[in-house]
């Protein structure tokens, strides 16, 4: 008989973070156009998702993820220290898969989680865009903590897949072959987040919540008290 092969969607590679871990890619500079789209999954509520110098001086790009919300600091230095913020989403660290699209323009950024574009938050801010020549996710070199942004102090502990820089989706395997950007401690082709509320060892209708090396149980209501709400 005839035998025929299909692909429901493409296989996307994950690469997996600690908190040492950081992936340099890089984009296409000087462009007027930044834009970066990809999706991550933690438990941990908050560590940096992606950092970026514009080129000329111009500023840079911060995305991290911050209380359960994806946040955007677009740090603008040619004029005097600007700054401009914007958050979407909420508990996003639920261990699920979460989209992540941010784009940014002369006078305009946009930032849509989950391909919800009813609730992407834009704004309309004076901003001047000049793509810089790398983007690192997850975390950053030991040597560019130094200079004078406002890095976030917690790396990444999580997945991401399916990363795109400047609408170019990022082949991860050249990536871990050495030809294409540079990583250190990144696990490539495997996604290992573990899920430390299932079996949910909270006893009594406890609520189970966790990071990404630890859970705890909350016991509020159920007249147990305990670390598992056992007494």
């Amino acid at each position: 008989g005839n035998l025929s092969f299909s692909c429901v969607e493409p296989h996307t590679v994950p690469v997996f973070f600690n908190a040492t871990s950081y992936l340099e890619v890089p984009g296409r500079p000087s462009q007027d156009l930044f834009s970066v789209s990809f999706l991550f999954r933690t438990w941990n509520p908050s560590g940096l998702l992606l950092f970026s110098n514009f080129a000329d001086g111009l500023g840079n790009v911060e995305i991290d993820i911050n209380e359960g919300k994806v946040s955007v600091h677009i740090n603008i230095t040619q004029v005097k220290k600007n700054r401009i913020d914007i958050s979407s989403g909420s508990g996003l660290n639920d261990g699920q898969w979460h989209e992540v699209r941010f784009l940014a323009k002369e006078n305009f950024a946009v930032l849509t989680i989950d391909g919800d574009e009813a609730s992407a938050v834009r704004t309309n801010s004076p901003l001047q865009v000049k793509t810089g020549e790398k983007y690192f996710f997850g975390g950053f070199p030991v040597q560019m903590n130094d200079s004078d942004h406002s890095l976030f102090e917690h790396s990444f502990q999580g997945c991401m897949q399916n990363i795109h820089v400047d609408d170019q989706l990022v082949d991860l395997h050249a990536v871990e072959q050495g030809d294409l950007g540079s990583f250190s401690n990144v696990t490539i082709d495997m996604c290992a987040i573990i899920d430390r509320c299932v079996p949910n060892h909270c006893e009594h209708d406890g609520k189970c919540t966790q990071t990404w090396d630890s859970f705890k149980c909350t016991c509020d209501g159920t007249n147990y008290s305990g670390a598992t709400c056992h007494n």
